[in-house]
């Protein structure tokens, strides 16, 4: 009796030592570190906050769908504080000590361009999501970009303020930086090439907060527009002194004033301003709608372009891991590459040679505190 009890006992200790040696156990999940920088303090803190909201929805929902079977998604994610340096610094962070296997670049173009070159040395790719400048993708081949470049985003807004609005003499008021010149200077030259007229240009810092004498010259000199080049914070501040001061142009503004933000900050004033954007909250997809809902649930605010971007690319990243033959930072490099079409809520994402996307530019129009969608631009119709 006791033989067979002890026969009993090393039988089940034999189970139990075959079941901790994963005999029957599943294998555990790899896990894949995604790393994420944006400004999150400082002036920017919406933006880089909005697609750090974005990124991490998109991260969840792939871990709790199981996207990727056997693979668990972290979200690594730093504050660059909208300074080159220290997105640098992150950059070396999320390399050397988070050893991330891609970066969703949730920032402005001159903190990204700073950090491209860390992620293109180390051999990571990196999706930067609504950094425009061309230069971005140039500093090397695992950069990519899921949003068009300011050179197209400034021959949109001249074509269609000149053959659309048929507007044909404009003030031309932009932040003094990558983004807001590069622009400027596209819509100048198409602007002027479909025989327009710039009656001025003046530029403000970033950290301005009295645009008297850029107003003073607006108000000099009469014409049919003004076109508005910066982000959502000031430009609301821009707006109301400009409406303070008695101007009552037409403003259109490229996609920096997307956001929420705008209207709560901008009130009455913003009311009828137009801008461009890659992102249309009256698109009837369901991928366009489910998302809103979603981002609204979670985050109790409604998406904005930088939001919508992020998500963007967030989720291709994610689809690459998908299609990838490994995990390997090379391998989804190259897996990035050969995609053909990726439907986005921001529409179809297709790489170019050089990393950059043909995707069309819309025109949303701010009517009683909201975003309402219309017209588009398909590059075909861009010089």
């Amino acid at each position: 009796m006791l033989k067979r009890a002890a026969l009993g006992m090393l039988v089940i200790i034999g189970l139990a030592f075959v079941s901790a040696c994963g005999g029957t156990s599943q294998p555990q999940a790899e896990t894949i570190k995604i790393g994420f920088f944006g400004p999150m303090s400082g002036n920017s803190a919406s933006d880089g906050t909005h697609s750090m909201y974005a990124a991490k929805l998109a991260i969840d929902q792939a871990n709790a769908n199981q996207t990727v079977p056997g693979k668990t998604f972290e979200l690594v994610t730093y504050d660059d504080q909208l300074d080159p340096n220290q997105a640098i610094t992150v950059a070396q962070k999320l390399v050397t000590e988070d050893k991330v296997r891609a970066v969703i670049g949730g920032s402005y173009s001159s903190t990204t361009r700073a950090a491209a070159p860390v992620f293109q040395q180390a051999g990571i790719p990196m999706l930067a999501a609504y950094a425009t400048h061309p230069e971005v993708t140039k500093t090397g081949p695992m950069i990519f970009r899921v949003i068009y470049i300011t050179t197209v985003q400034g021959k949109a807004l001249a074509v269609y303020a000149t053959t659309k609005l048929n507007y044909r003499n404009f003030h031309v008021l932009n932040i003094n930086n990558d983004y807001g010149r590069s622009i400027t200077e596209a819509f100048t030259k198409t602007a002027q090439a479909n025989h327009s007229t710039i009656v001025s240009t003046s530029e403000y810092a970033s950290d301005a907060t009295d645009f008297s004498s850029q107003i003073a010259i607006i108000k000099a000199k009469p014409a049919d527009a003004l076109i508005l080049v910066g982000y959502y914070a000031q430009s609301a501040d821009i707006i109301k002194q400009v409406r303070q001061a008695g101007i009552t142009l037409p403003i259109i503004g490229s996609d920096g004033l997307d956001s929420p933000s705008l209207v709560d900050l901008g009130g009455s004033d913003v009311e009828g301003v137009i801008l461009a954007t890659d992102f249309s909250r009256n698109d009837p997809r369901s991928i366009v709608q489910n998302f809103i809902r979603e981002y609204r649930n979670a985050h109790g605010i409604d998406p904005d372009v930088v939001a919508s971007s992020t998500y963007d690319a967030t989720n291709l990243l994610i689809d690459a891991f998908k299609r990838s033959p490994n995990t390997s930072s090379s391998a989804i490099r190259d897996t990035l590459a050969a995609t053909q079409t990726y439907e986005g809520v921001t529409g179809a994402i297709v790489f170019t040679p050089e990393r950059e996307v043909n995707k069309t530019v819309l025109f949303v129009k701010i009517e009683r505190g909201a975003f309402t969608f219309l017209d588009k631009l398909d590059p075909s119709q861009l010089p």
